[in-house]
């Protein structure tokens, strides 16, 4: 980068206070040279050799970043320039190294892994809070991709499970070979089939008599239902309505029943609670008067649970710390309002914002404060503060602060009636500190605090200012009289150069001369 462009301001450092955030400031800055023997890598390692000229190519005007250089490396390096080994390991944090333990890397446990970076879940090293780390993304093996250990009732389907939860793995009733129907996951993890049907799937099945046309081989004859055409009916059960005999009150063959003759047969034969059986007019039973009793602490076809019969589910199983497991009232669904969780145990459970020690990663600065003690309120419901306090002298304005050291609420010297000079903050915060602000800029004369003061430059050029090639030009002195300007100044034919720095009228030959030339 230019000399023009880094040189155009200068401000004397005994003077202005730097002011955060100001990015848009070009000024001088003074210059070193100097050459150090051993480049650091780490807080305490060095090897070879480097050197430095003048400041920071970020942070001083005289360096140009785009011809500047600098290098450091994690490997010894030999005076041939070949490697002899990495660091990584030394205890030290050298180079790209993002962590350093030594001989603890890699073990487990240890944030810092054999390859000297910091542990994430996924890199095979178990770090941690980690329990296991296979490094894939497989989330259903036996390390999920929370680097946890795999439990039932955690909504993944881990190694050696059916299902979880709602996660029932793309799996269907019809995927199981049932016809329709809903299938759900049990507590245990494993699919509960009781609400699929497997009637309708063409195949003869465990009480059926026949499905869609698969009839087994049977007929009316082999029925003993006279001739006729046998059928099956819409719950696989056999249709004898095309039979000569179904109709006529008497039970033939094969027949459950014929009209009202039930052949003694009732719900609770056909394994229902109560109800009221019929005949279809195909004589075959028809059960759709009957229905399960919810209340008799048996779980039936279509409930969840009953009573107290809840299966193998705990309340402990559901997550909770403990309390009793009930059912809905319509059987419908578990009653999980007997269980509770346990304030005061250190981990923060549903409807809980912190428990004991467990602060859910949070600490006093999160709520604004600088330091202190963050604690949970009894109950478990809100944070406790009380042991978080302000630090005067951390330049932030903290509660009950006029002002903190360099933070000064964007105040200057004229917003308390001064022409400039420095504003700054009393040592306890509580006022500004006005005694380095001044009157009088402008008078033609540098007064106390000033950089400049109309054409008085304190004997400050363009060539002291800008550089011995800046031989053209003139200073000029800003209104607050605490910045010296040097944007006109400028380079005559044949001094050396940079891009812009040349009088007008006049080219830097960059790249070739690098003087300035007539156009």
């Amino acid at each position: 980068m230019a000399l023009q462009d880094w040189g155009r301001v200068v401000v004397l450092a005994a003077v202005v206070v730097p002011l955060v955030g100001c990015t848009d400031f070009v000024g001088v800055a003074p210059t070193s040279t100097g050459t150090s023997e051993g480049t650091s890598t780490g807080p305490n390692a060095t090897a070879g050799e480097s050197s430095s000229s003048g400041a920071d190519s970020s942070t001083d005007p005289t360096v140009d970043p785009a011809t500047s250089s600098s290098s450091s490396s994690g490997d010894a390096e030999t005076t041939d320039g070949t490697t002899t080994g990495t660091l990584c390991g030394n205890d030290s944090l050298d180079g790209a190294e993002e962590c350093d333990n030594g001989p603890d890397n890699g073990t487990p446990g240890d944030q810092c892994t054999i390859d000297c970076t910091n542990n994430v879940c996924g890199d095979t090293h178990v770090g941690p809070g980690e329990v296991c780390d296979d490094g894939n993304t497989v989330d259903d093996d036996a390390c999920p991709n929370d680097c946890q250990d795999p439990d039932c009732g955690n909504d993944f389907v881990d190694e050696g499970e059916e299902c979880d939860g709602a996660q029932l793995a793309g799996q269907s009733c019809e995927g199981l070979g049932f016809a329709s129907g809903d299938l759900a996951c049990a507590a245990n993890c494993e699919f509960d089939v009781s609400a699929c049907d497997a009637c309708g799937n063409g195949n003869i099945d465990a009480g059926e008599d026949c499905d869609g046309n698969q009839l087994g081989g049977e007929t009316c004859v082999s029925q003993g239902a006279g001739g006729g055409s046998l059928a099956c009916t819409g719950d696989c059960q056999f249709d004898f309505g095309g039979c000569d005999n179904c109709g006529n009150g008497v039970i033939d063959g094969a027949e459950p029943c014929d009209g009202n003759n039930l052949g003694g047969n009732t719900c609770e034969s056909e394994g229902f609670d109560l109800g009221t059986l019929s005949c279809t007019g195909s004589c075959s039973l028809d059960t759709a008067g009957c229905a399960y009793e919810c209340g008799d602490d048996e779980t039936d076809p279509g409930e969840t649970c009953d009573g107290t019969d809840v299966g193998a589910a705990t309340c402990l199983s559901l997550g909770y710390d403990g309390g009793t497991l009930g059912c809905a009232g319509d059987c419908s669904a578990l009653d999980e309002s007997g269980c509770t969780y346990t304030c005061g145990d250190d981990g923060i459970d549903p409807g809980e914002t912190c428990d004991g020690a467990d602060l859910d990663g949070m600490d006093c600065t999160d709520f604004g404060f600088d330091g202190g003690s963050l604690g949970c309120m009894a109950g478990c419901g809100a944070f406790d503060t009380s042991g978080c306090t302000y630090v005067c002298g951390d330049d932030g304005i903290d509660p009950g602060e006029m002002c903190d050291g360099a933070d000064l609420a964007g105040l200057d010297c004229t917003d308390f009636g001064f022409d400039g000079g420095t504003l700054a903050c009393l040592g306890d915060c509580s006022n500004y500190d006005t005694s380095g602000c001044m009157l009088d800029c402008g008078n033609g004369v540098i007064d106390g605090g000033e950089v400049c003061d109309g054409t008085d430059f304190g004997g400050e050029t363009c060539e002291t200012l800008v550089g011995p090639e800046f031989t053209s030009g003139d200073l000029a002195c800003n209104g607050d009289c605490d910045m010296i300007e040097t944007a006109d100044c400028c380079v005559e034919v044949g001094g050396a150069c940079g891009a812009g720095d040349c009088c007008a009228g006049l080219t830097c030959d960059v790249g070739g001369t690098d003087q300035c030339e007539s156009t």
